[in-house]
């Protein structure tokens, strides 16, 4: 037998047709249930199949030594409706149903491949459903009880079965319906499906009748159903069975509708035995006409038709001639035009059913004449023939033939009701019940693959397991599409599902990421609006958020400490293009004046402002690049330099940043905009490299801080003067920090001619320019105090003290620097004054 997986792959299915398959067995297993699926072509019965199982503790003794439980349930089923001396009573049918544990069902595979998956979800629901609500033990007890008090009338046992399904049938909806109203609700469409409504009027009276029935008692809890079928059905059903929905379709559909607790209170079960007997009835209309089908097929061989006279012979006979009338209606029927179209449609809606019930066997055939193309009268007249012209031993032949193919047709009908929990057999020329069921063989076979294909379910699972956190270890989005090509995903559902949640999350997540860092490049200046992702972007953008990251303690401290130097005032004010970028805004006053919403003349918005001052602040930083300054050193002068630069940021700031070591080197220079933070990409990219263990800071060179200065000097000095030629009423001041960790070894090296020097820059253009040195552990030189001046240096060791000394004397340098520019502004003002 092949593996099930195999079955289902080499049978054509997909993989979503697989999975849903998977998912649905584990659905049903979470409720310990088996559901398997199986090839018809190696066995008798190609079906649907249940599974019957004891559970210890609650079968009788009589089956649970029983090695094949349902091969003895189904003899003692025999022996209760054909042997009269079999004992049946209460303990009877008590062990039977402690023996009864529904464990699995078994399900062709092209039940899965044709069905919609909805459709196939929802009925194998009701099915479950039959199982836990319906009567089965008792539907079988009162028709056997039934049999006994009707035999004196006579009353076929199919008969008294196909009414009291109907009953229990009825009252299992309406317990489910209370009981169980959630799944329920999600299976109403699918219900029963017991019948196909076309070529309705072709069928027998017992056909037509148990149609429309199981049509009300169903609509009665459909919110889908076609209203205007059961009429449909009840105008082209037979005299008698139109007659019987006259009587009690009210009746019916009362009981149908009725709630669970008073059913004894309706209507249809104080008229029960008459309703039950009229039906009876109409069912056993089924005979002539089946005995007027023996006549025109010959079916049984023993050629009724010849023993009547020529006229019948030639009229209803093989070789009979028909009118152009007759074979039209042989093709079309006596419908209408409307009825062939409305067929039509019924047609259309129809869809495929489960196949519960085996292969219906026709109780006649169909390439011969039918009993439906003769009229009443025509059928009348052939059985009035028959009893006037056939011998006694004839008759009772052709009685006993069509009881046969009557119940041929009642094994049909009963099958359509009971499956697949009872399949009706004829056993001894009676037609009687079995449990639709497996061997106990064959079961454990198919239950074995169930195991099987569990015990994948939890391998898969384990590699979903250990796939997940590879899978969140990828970044970014080639990263993430490498990992997953090729990987066609799992056969179960359960770990199927498990894996796309986690792959539209984890997309979700790069995307929000992948968007989050392309801000961020552009925030820095990484990435440019035309340029394209690649990987030595991400490691420098790495390197920017954990330079972010490590400065966060201090920016609170550097804007707040600048906010003071640098004051800006941020303000709100009424937007005067109003609704230019966010649309109409809600007022009160609209409501009434809805040409206001046309004109957009409603409430303005507001818009951010900020006053920036009166002075333009333009500084440079010369920074050391030596050799000395190694990876760590530099790094945290990067970081330095990226809290003054946040500092500045919305301030009235033009800054550039240089690098000297043995000669000047040119880094970012002055823009015609204000300083923001894509400045840092630029240095960035000259003090650091990217290596095989990420970012790589250092410099290299001796020490030319002579050079550094006079280089970023006279780049300062010449966008200063760029910008008076734009507006020569511009207040500018001006700053250059100089930032180095060892004594000049390169250009000026005395340290009185760099000292008068630095001084002459400072006087000449009225620069400030200060000097900031990373004191080297253990160093005693005392350079930099002399050559910048007492008031004009800063030294630091480690980089918590660097960020205060830094920002102490920038900041004091700004308060100076504006203080002399309000004392000027003030004396130019009372000179002005006095030459008025």
């Amino acid at each position: 037998m092949q593996e099930v997986p195999d079955l289902l792959l080499s049978k054509g299915f997909t993989t979503g047709q697989i999975r849903f398959w998977n998912g649905l067995q584990s659905a049903f297993a979470s409720e310990k249930r088996i559901l398997v699926e199986f090839d018809p072509e190696q066995y008798e019965k190609g079906y649907w199949q249940m599974y019957i199982a004891p559970e210890r503790g609650k079968s009788s003794s009589r089956y649970i030594r029983n090695k094949d439980l349902q091969l003895q349930l189904n003899e003692d089923l025999e022996k209760c409706f054909n042997d009269p001396g079999f004992r049946v009573n209460q303990t009877f049918w008590g062990n039977m149903g402690k023996s009864l544990q529904w464990r699995g069902c078994f399900v062709p595979y092209q039940e899965i491949l044709t069905l919609h998956h909805r459709d196939l979800r929802n009925h194998l629901i009701f099915l479950h459903l039959k199982i836990e609500y319906f009567p089965y033990i008792n539907f079988l007890s009162t028709i056997k009880q039934q049999s006994i008090l009707l035999e004196k009338q006579n009353i076929p046992l199919p008969l008294i079965a196909i009414w009291y399904y109907f009953v229990f049938y009825t009252d299992f909806l309406k317990e489910v319906a209370l009981k169980d109203a959630d799944r329920f609700k999600a299976v109403k469409t699918a219900l029963a499906e017991h019948f196909s409504s076309l070529r309705f009027d072709e069928k027998l009276p017992s056909a037509q009748i148990v149609e429309i029935l199981f049509q009300i008692v169903e609509q009665a809890h459909s919110t889908t159903s076609d209203s205007g079928l059961i009429d449909r059905l009840i105008k082209q059903s037979l005299p008698p069975v139109q007659v019987f929905f006259e009587l009690y379709r009210k009746n019916i559909e009362e009981y149908a509708a009725s709630a669970y607790a008073p059913l004894k209170k309706v209507v249809i079960r104080d008229r029960e035995n008459q309703l039950r007997d009229h039906f009876f009835s109409v069912c056993l209309e089924d005979l002539n006409l089946i005995k007027v089908q023996d006549l025109l097929d010959d079916a049984s061989g023993y050629s009724f038709l010849s023993q009547l006279p020529e006229w019948f012979i030639d009229h209803f006979g093989k070789n009979r001639r028909k009118s152009m009338t007759d074979r039209l209606k042989d093709v079309l029927g006596d419908a209408t035009i409307m009825e062939r179209i409305q067929a039509m449609r019924d047609k259309a809606k129809s869809s495929p059913q489960p196949g519960l019930q085996p292969e219906e066997i026709p109780f006649s055939n169909q390439k011969e004449q039918q009993w439906h193309q003769l009229n009443p009268e025509e059928r009348t007249d052939l059985l009035n023939a028959a009893s006037d012209n056939l011998e006694g031993s004839q008759l009772e032949s052709l009685e006993t033939v069509t009881y046969q193919r009557w119940m041929r047709h009642n094994e049909n009908l009963l099958n359509k009701l009971t499956m697949p929990f009872i399949i009706w057999e004829i056993h001894q020329e009676q037609l009687i019940p079995q449990w639709n069921c497996f061997g106990a063989e064959r079961a454990k076979s198919l239950e074995k693959e169930f195991w099987k294909k569990r015990a994948k379910e939890k391998k898969e699972l384990e590699i979903l397991e250990k796939m997940l956190p590879e899978l969140y270890k990828k970044q970014t989005k080639y990263a993430f599409k490498k990992f997953i090509a090729g990987f066609k995903g799992f056969e179960y559902i359960v770990a199927q599902d498990r894996w796309e949640e986690a792959l539209e999350q984890h997309w979700i997540t790069i995307e929000n990421r992948s968007g989050y860092r392309m801000r961020r490049m552009q925030e820095y200046g990484i990435l440019e609006s035309h340029e394209k992702l690649n990987d030595r972007k991400e490691l420098w953008l790495d390197e920017m958020l954990n330079i972010e990251e490590e400065v966060k303690p201090y920016i609170l401290f550097v804007r707040q400490a600048f906010q003071a130097a640098l004051p800006v005032r941020r303000t709100v004010e009424f937007d005067p293009y109003r609704h230019s970028h966010d649309g109409v805004e809600f007022d009160p006053e609209t409501i009434q004046d809805q040409n206001k919403w046309m004109r957009a003349n409603v409430m303005r918005t507001l818009k951010r402002k900020v006053d920036q001052g009166e002075i333009d602040q333009v500084n440079t930083f010369c920074l050391d690049a030596s050799g000395s300054m190694d990876h760590e050193p530099m790094r945290n002068l990067f970081k330095i330099l990226y809290l003054l630069i946040l500092g500045l940021e919305d301030r009235k700031s033009y800054d550039a940043v240089h690098f000297f070591n043995h000669y000047f080197i040119e880094t970012a220079n002055f823009s015609n905009i204000y300083t923001n933070r894509k400045l840092l990409f630029k240095v960035l990219l000259r003090i650091a490299t990217i290596g095989e263990k990420g970012v790589i800071y250092g410099g290299g060179g001796g020490t030319n801080i002579s050079d550094g200065v006079e280089k970023c000097h006279e780049r300062m000095m010449k966008f200063i003067r760029e910008l008076k030629a734009d507006d020569p009423e511009r207040n500018i001041v001006s700053s250059l920090f100089v930032i180095t960790d060892g004594e000049p070894s390169m250009g000026i090296m005395d340290m009185d001619e760099l000292r008068d020097f630095i001084e002459s820059r400072r006087v000449l253009d009225d620069v400030a320019i200060k000097g900031i040195y990373i004191k080297p552990e253990e160093e005693e030189g005392q350079f930099v105090p002399h050559i910048f001046g007492a008031n004009n240096f800063v030294e630091t060791t480690d980089f918590h003290d660097a960020v205060d000394k830094f920002v102490q004397i920038m900041t004091q340098t700004y308060k100076a620097q504006r203080k002399a520019f309000k004392w000027k502004k003030k004396q130019a003002k009372q000179q002005h004054n006095m030459e008025l």
